[in-house]
């Protein structure tokens, strides 16, 4: 009989190899946001009613109160109420504490909107909107192998390649709500459609401090949770991607406004009923700051998990602030916390300008704008050239000529060269330069010029665009170029590789562990520059970068799990996940790639797996190790393996090392930040 022999992968953590970032030493820790005088309260009974409650806390105690959610669930019982601003007092909440029948009492957390840490988007509203009724009602999966690079980076595209995809699956996803008419989710809400099932706990106006209007509609209005939606479950469509699983369904429970913040009593709300209406799976790439996994969402998540449902929830973008910076519900026991890794491929969404020359055209020509400003307005204006041959490195990077004419009537197009961007600019704006493209000086896609004055427009084109536009002007054909204002503008899509940091952490992801040192994140997966549906109204199509990617990616593959396993507990799908998961390489966000592992507290179990994942013969009893490094110390660790196979498979136990992170600054309590500054 063969023997197999595998290498054990399980994530350690061992505080006393927390050290590596040497950063500011006067860095402070960002407190959490709460809504003054508001709490929760869960009732140690529960068929308990919150009017009783409130009436005991008027008639017996002659405290104040207005009732603000009704928390009643099945996994919690409870309500949360604000104090009227004359009894908000540490009194009051020691006396309510103390009641007989409160079970405990936390105060109501603020969180913020879900950001991106990078954005673009396509404007393809009005062309996707008249192909929803053709595309119409769930698409099967489709035919053909599953190319996209990050499927292709976390072992997705071998599952689909054999036909799973999520089919029989609910994921249900707490956000910023979802354009189910969107063609690649379905063009519907509701039976038969792919967004099956939710609910809008808020309304569009919401912002976390005034009162919620809740109806039955989770419509988007934001973008984060479309852009979400579409990375578990989007149809394939004409660029090229779908989500990990088309074939599942989804559910939506909207928790945030247009704007503003939502709050904590919201959140566990949106998780009960995400939970009571028969969610497979539930993943939520949202989060504040805390540390802690006796906060009320935590103890919601924690209890979801333990009745059965696995739960994934992201570390948060949060990794300058160094370590013990999970983000809550993520450091919920036995929630999946997310780490981010750079995608391999750079995927860009650039503006479309069109030009006409020698009678031709109108021709489309894209270009990546400045960042600091990108915007030409809606105008047509001519092409002017300093240098016909193409061949000066140099150009303008001192005065010109005094024989230079006004240029405050063209768009100036100058070759990139040896001096900065902004020297150029300054030279050229003596003669009434107002617009500048520069071209590229090397072959390949334009990158955007590194301009920092704000007040010109400019933007870079290819070597190719520019000495095609050359050879028109040294014909004495002029060349007019028409741009389209930001926002307004068509969009082309291009993908260049990634060689620098693809497939290495993502700097701004989030650093474990949680106070209490349990293993966070659990698992990373592809999370930056990740290309995604998104609002109709706001471009269809748009780029993101965050944990919040990368968390939806793993929930789609939680969904592969149960499709090709059936039934499993969450326990067993984050052992799963952990011990098939691929180290990946740590990144200090300066450009050092030093050639050592990420730290376990950084990366989690690393890469993950899917078809492992799902696949893999020989499971563990633990997802992580963790030696409690404190004066409660456990230096005596164990676990079991489980053979499911019909071959006896050996297993050699080993460590790798990994890069280390200083925990504190110098004379202080607070986390270092990273990286160094």
């Amino acid at each position: 009989m063969l023997a197999l022999t595998h290498m054990l992968v399980i994530s350690l953590l061992l505080l006393s190899s927390v050290v590596y970032a040497n950063v500011n030493p006067k860095s402070t820790p960002i407190p959490a946001a709460y809504i003054p005088g508001a709490y929760i309260v869960e009732f140690e009974d529960a068929a308990a009613l919150p009017e009783p409650f409130i009436s005991t806390l008027h008639s017996d105690h002659n405290v104040t109160t207005n009732l603000r959610l009704r928390l009643q669930y099945a996994l919690f019982n409870g309500a949360s109420f604000q104090l009227a601003p004359w009894h908000d007092f540490q009194t009051s909440v020691e006396l309510i504490q103390n009641m007989s029948q409160v079970k405990n009492i936390w105060p109501v957390r603020l969180f913020s909107l879900p950001g991106n840490v990078v954005s673009s988007s396509l404007n393809t509203g009005k062309a996707l909107a008249s192909t929803v009724a053709v595309i119409g009602k769930r698409k099967a999966n489709e035919a053909g192998a599953d190319t996209y690079a990050p499927h292709v980076m976390g072992g997705v595209d071998k599952l689909r390649n054999q036909g799973y995809a999520g089919t029989g699956i609910l994921v249900a996803v707490i956000d910023t709500g979802v354009d189910y008419n969107h063609p690649d989710l379905g063009g519907g809400f509701g039976a038969g459609f792919k967004v099956v099932k939710g609910y809008d706990l808020v309304g569009d106006d919401y912002n976390g401090l005034n009162t919620p209007t809740p109806d039955a509609d989770p419509m988007d209005c934001y973008g984060h949770g479309t852009h979400v939606s579409g990375i578990i479950g989007a149809n394939m469509n004409q660029y090229n991607f779908s989500g990990v699983v088309p074939n599942a369904t989804l559910g939506m429970w909207r928790v945030f406004g247009c704007t503003g913040s939502t709050t904590e009593d919201v959140l566990i709300s949106a998780f009960n009923m995400a939970y009571e209406a028969g969610a497979d799976i539930i993943t939520a790439s949202i989060g504040q700051n805390s540390g802690w996994t006796e906060d009320a969402w935590d103890i919601v998540a924690q209890r979801i998990v333990q009745a059965g449902i696995p739960t994934v929830i992201s570390a948060g973008n949060d990794g300058a602030n160094g370590v013990f910076d999970t983000s809550a519900a993520a450091e919920a026991i036995g929630v999946n916390a997310v780490g981010s890794i750079d995608n391999i491929f750079t995927p860009k969404l650039l503006p479309l300008a069109k030009y006409q020359t020698n009678g031709s055209g109108p021709i489309e020509f894209s270009y990546n704008p400045s960042p600091a400003n990108g915007d030409f307005g809606t105008i047509s204006v001519p092409l002017y050239a300093l240098d016909l041959t193409g061949t000066n490195s140099q150009e303008a990077c001192s005065a010109l000529l005094p024989t230079t004419p006004d240029l405050s009537g063209y768009v100036l197009l100058i070759r990139r060269g040896t001096c900065s961007f902004d020297i150029k600019i300054n030279n050229a704006r003596v003669f009434g330069a107002q617009k500048f493209l520069f071209y590229n000086n090397v072959p390949g896609p334009a990158s955007a010029p590194g301009v920092t004055l704000t007040d010109i427009p400019a933007a870079m084109v290819t070597v190719d665009q520019g000495l095609a536009w050359l050879a028109s002007l040294s014909d004495n054909n002029a060349v007019l170029i028409e741009f389209t204002a930001a926002g307004q503008s068509k969009m082309a899509y291009s993908v260049t590789s990634n060689n620098i940091t693809g497939g290495y952490m993502s700097p701004f992801s989030s650093w474990g562990p949680t106070f209490e040192t349990y293993v966070k994140p659990q698992i990373s997966a592809p999370g930056a520059n990740i290309l995604s549906t998104y609002p109709i109204s706001k471009g269809a199509y748009a780029i993101r970068s965050g944990t919040s990617m990368s968390t939806p990616y793993i929930a789609g593959v939680m969904a592969l799990i149960l499709e090709v396993r059936g039934k499993v507990e969450p326990r067993a799908i984050s052992s799963l996940l952990t011990s098939t998961g691929h180290p990946v390489m740590f990144n200090n966000g300066l450009g050092n790639l030093n050639g050592m592992f990420a730290p376990v507290i950084q990366q989690g179990a690393g890469m993950v797996n899917a078809y492992k994942a799902a696949t893999i013969q020989t499971t563990l009893s633990t997802y992580s190790i963790t030696f409690n490094d404190t004066v409660h110390f456990d230096p005596v660790q164990s676990f079991k393996i489980y053979n499911s196979g019909i071959e006896p498979v050996y297993y050699t136990c080993s460590n790798i090392p990994a890069a280390m992170a200083y925990t504190l600054s110098a004379g202080t309590y607070y986390p270092m930040k990273f990286p160094p500054i």
